[in-house]
């Protein structure tokens, strides 16, 4: 029943580990522990109940409510095998083809159920004796989770010190605010607008900026996008080693290498004079970056180990709840998005705002699901994550929230007075990677959107470059080499280039 509960918090893996603030702490053994004894009683109860009746319909009928009860733990073995061996999935899938796979499902459905209609009684004693042979490895859970809560140590999963601040900047005064909105599609944005989509945040950005039409990012995965656009080199292959690091190979190298030895984009900046800071979620930039770092916030991903609270009987309920409905586990995962982007708002403000920041990069949540705004009553809301969070069709609810949060942005640092004298750019790590289950297409363009410092009106830049050259464009941009629109569009003819232009799949 709790299968995929122990699977999480007694097997977590280092790419687990990597993206969570702290590791699951005691009382999720605690709360597990408690739910698979008192569901493991009320089982054990029913069982001796129906034991009763030998013979006759009410036996019979008593037996298969038994055995669909089994259904539930059944389902969650099959979804944990699922998830960690993604590679079954495929295979099946190839085997039988997308279209046939509903009419397979339909005729398992049917074969079981004949079979518990004919056979109850030959399923009902074979699954008995597979649970007895089974029983013993509850005591095997058990021990794990005494264990883990013995061996319990969060030391590693702390932040690092930021580095010690600049005192003063360089003569050029040059400053960059750096906004990386998670999964932002540009055909989905700008070209392809679905339901109405009002946008206007963006639309106002993109009629002041250089625009880029054809702007491709490293990766289809945040994992990866994001060490390449920080360290300004294509990453074709990376592995989480430990909480606090991950494993990269650029494609230039034989050899991975940790991306907190690297150089990248922040240290750089640093050697010519300037503070920086990071505003950003799901990799833990404080625990990888933070030497090279003045100011330094990040969230987690949202995962059940991290969303089911720090109260004993609020994560017993959680557990319990989750166990018996998908939906429960993801509006979990939802309401916890809903904190985790006010939170990284407000930090992320803060930074926007500082003057003594050169440079700043902000990793927003933004049209990453679940959605959790409501474009239609401009509210945050959890809804049905069948119906709202985790459907595809409500990308838009996410565009919107992405064009909410960079209209507070703007608002605050207009009213800080370092809006005009600041180079904004704009782009994603990712496209929308579910856009076929809006309209039937892929696409793997981001957008790209620059702002200079002082520039009131537009340009667009029509030849394709991947935007792993932002991190060069930004060393040129701190160095006054690149100050006006035609020169970011003269600075990317001769760059674009070096490097391929279709990401690393």
């Amino acid at each position: 029943m709790f299968f995929r509960r122990w699977t999480e918090i007694l097997t977590f893996s280092p790419g687990d580990a990597y993206v969570l603030r702290v590791p699951p702490e005691p009382v999720q053994y605690y709360a597990a522990i408690v739910n698979t004894l008192q569901v493991g009683v009320i089982f054990c109860l029913f069982t001796l109940l129906i034991s009763r009746w030998r013979s006759g319909p009410l036996c019979r009928l008593s037996r298969m409510i038994w055995l669909l009860t089994l259904l539930k733990p059944l389902d969650a073995i099959r979804k944990v095998a699922l998830e960690t061996m993604p590679s079954i999935k495929h295979f099946l899938m190839q085997l039988i083809g997308d279209g046939r796979a509903p009419l397979l499902i339909l005729a398992v459905g049917g074969l079981m159920a004949l079979a518990f209609v004919f056979w109850t009684m030959s399923i009902y004693r074979a699954a008995w004796k597979a649970l007895l042979i089974l029983a013993p490895f509850v005591l095997v859970t058990l021990a794990q989770a005494g264990w883990k809560v013995l061996r319990y140590d969060a030391e590693p999963f702390r932040d690092k010190p930021v580095a010690a601040a600049i005192a003063s900047g360089p003569s050029t005064k040059a400053r960059i605010v750096w906004i990386v909105f998670d999964e932002m599609d540009q055909r989905l944005t700008f070209e392809k607008r679905y339901g109405g989509l009002e946008l206007p945040e963006l639309d106002r950005f993109r009629a002041t900026s250089v625009y880029a039409a054809q702007a491709y990012p490293p990766s289809d995965r945040t994992l990866t996008s994001m060490p390449g656009l920080i360290s300004g080199r294509m990453v074709i292959r990376q592995r989480p080693v430990d909480p606090s690091d991950i494993s990269v190979r650029f494609s230039n190298a034989t050899e991975p290498v940790l991306w907190s030895q690297q150089p990248n984009i922040f240290s750089r900046a640093r050697q010519m004079g300037f503070n920086t800071a990071l505003a950003g979620w799901y990799h833990p930039y404080c625990r990888v970056l933070a030497k090279d770092l003045t100011r330094c916030y990040w969230r987690e991903g949202e995962m059940f180990i991290n969303t089911t609270g720090e109260r004993f009987a609020e994560v017993l309920w959680n557990q319990l709840s989750s166990a018996l409905s998908w939906s429960a586990d993801s509006s979990l995962r939802s309401k916890a998005r809903i904190v985790h982007v006010r939170e990284l708002l407000s930090e992320a403000l803060k930074i926007a705002v500082d003057p003594s920041v050169g440079l700043a990069l902000l990793h927003l949540q933004g049209s990453h699901s679940p959605f959790v705004y409501n474009r239609l009553t401009g509210r945050y809301d959890p809804g049905d994550p069948r119906k709202r969070g985790y459907n595809p069709k409500n990308y838009m609810d996410g565009a919107a929230l992405t064009d909410l949060n960079l209209g507070e942005l703007r608002r605050e640092m207009e009213g800080a007075g370092v809006w005009k004298n600041t180079t904004v750019i704009i782009s994603s790590d990712h496209w929308y990677r579910e856009a076929n289950e809006v309209d039937g297409k892929i696409d793997r363009r981001v957008p790209f959107m620059i702002k200079l410092s002082g520039q009131t009106t537009g340009a667009t830049y029509e030849r394709p470059f991947n935007t792993v050259l932002t991190h060069d464009l930004m060393l040129a941009i701190l160095r006054g080499e690149v100050s006006a629109p035609q020169h970011v569009m003269s600075w990317l003819d001769e760059h674009r280039e070096s490097t391929p232009i279709q990401p690393q799949l």
